[in-house]
């Protein structure tokens, strides 16, 4: 029987149920089954291409991206503008599979200022499918873009486009390509950040938070996660004590000798500020504002990319999970109770309230457990993550976020 074959008959015995993504994502029938339904649509994609013609429609390679697709996605607010040529080839590959496209209009798009070139995020990959599907973020990106970066002002892509398919857990957000439109340089940990650029990022998520602080359509929104929830499938997608215990010991000398001992400990501490941040007045969290999501334009404004894990809960979740990572164990111990007083100020600006700086602080501390397991998990990653950074980066963020949690000293 032929892989086309056999991937047809795979998808028809399983029920309709998980075939569309429902049921209980615990359950290892359901976990399975996703599994087959995943792997089907993958050899299909492969055996038999198509190309995507409409927006309701999600590419599934960029071989597979259309002019018909384009001009349905990007022009679709300008009457009579199409696209006439157009070339996508794939840009990188890491926890999502990035294109490029390069587009070309009639005279009615060219007069319109239609993008030339934009910049696409998708699940190309099985693992990359798996990862997001199980954890439950697959919509994040396309939710955002579409639902909430209109009406916010601060430094980020703008969003052209955005879908995903239940079924195959394919996704794509179509977005700025600021590499060209603001010759942005994409920052990683081993780029020294200033105070002023940090304080820069800790403006943008005090606008952020500010603007969505209590907000109906985030609060009342059970599709945002929040942190709990997220981290939680995250543990249970790819076991996070097995992969904690695994990424302490790739770190080696990066964790302190007093932490390299207390990974169960350091759980008890993770639960407990999770269900905190979890519970507390909710607002709108980018939810991976770690330093490689970020950029600096060629004017100098430091940006936040990669929207994928937007959620609802605490502003400390965000505020933690940057600066002890982004900086320097040395300048994050000099400068963070100073940032903390920035970013609390930016927030009452904003239109969020005034908190006091004391229970800010202690807030702030309780969550830096979490920054610490995100990147061992990143390090020691199990068998359903893709390489997400290269080891270097890791265990430079394993350095950061370790020494943070052994300055709060919250595993009491």
């Amino acid at each position: 029987m032929s892989t086309t074959s056999q991937a047809l008959v795979a998808v028809r015995r399983i029920p309709g149920a998980l075939i569309q993504g429902t049921g209980n994502p615990r359950s290892g029938v359901y976990r399975r089954s996703r599994t087959a339904v995943v792997a089907a649509h993958v050899a299909l994609e492969r055996a038999l291409p198509a190309r995507a013609r409409g927006a309701g429609e999600v590419p599934a390679s960029p071989d597979a991206v259309s002019d018909e697709w384009l001009t349905d996605v990007l022009c679709g607010h300008v009457a009579g503008a199409r696209v006439i040529w157009s070339s996508t080839v794939e840009a990188s590959v890491g926890s999502s599979t990035r294109w490029r496209s390069e587009v070309r209009y009639n005279a009615v798009g060219d007069a319109a200022g239609l993008p030339t070139t934009v910049f696409s995020k998708t699940t190309q990959r099985f693992k990359q499918r798996l990862m997001l599907g199980f954890i439950g973020i697959l919509p994040g990106e396309p939710t955002f873009f579409r639902d909430y970066r209109p009406g916010l002002d601060i430094e980020a892509p703008l969003g052209f486009h955005g879908g995903y398919d239940p079924q195959s857990w394919r996704s794509i957000a179509v977005i700025e390509d600021i590499g060209v439109t603001k010759g942005a340089e994409f920052v990683t940990a081993l780029r020294p950040i200033s105070r002023a650029e940090i304080e820069d990022l800790l403006a943008n998520l005090a606008v952020l938070h500010g603007r969505f602080w209590e907000a109906p359509e985030v609060v009342r929104n059970e599709r945002l996660h929040r942190p709990i929830e997220y981290v939680r499938r995250s543990a249970e997608t790819f076991g996070i004590a097995g992969v904690a215990h695994d990424g302490v010991q790739m770190a080696g000398d990066a964790v302190p000798v007093a932490l390299r001992s207390r990974t169960d400990d350091a759980l008890d501490a993770l639960w407990v500020g999770l269900e905190e941040c979890s519970t507390g007045p909710m607002t709108l969290l980018h939810g991976d504002p770690h330093i490689g999501n970020t950029y600096v334009t060629d004017e100098g404004r430091m940006g936040l990319n990669d929207w994928q894990i937007i959620q609802r809960g605490s502003w400390q979740y965000d505020v933690t999970y940057l600066v002890n990572g982004a900086l320097s164990v040395e300048d994050r111990r000099a400068w963070e109770q100073d940032l903390l007083g920035f970013y609390l100020e930016r927030l009452a600006e904003a239109g969020g309230p005034r908190l006091e700086f004391q229970p800010a602080w202690a807030a702030y501390r309780r969550q830096a457990a979490w920054p610490y397991f995100a990147w061992l998990m990143t390090l020691g990653h199990g068998g359903l993550q893709p390489d997400m950074q290269p080891d270097e980066i890791s265990i430079e963020m394993v350095r950061r976020t370790a020494a943070a949690l052994d300055d709060h000293g919250i595993l009491g």
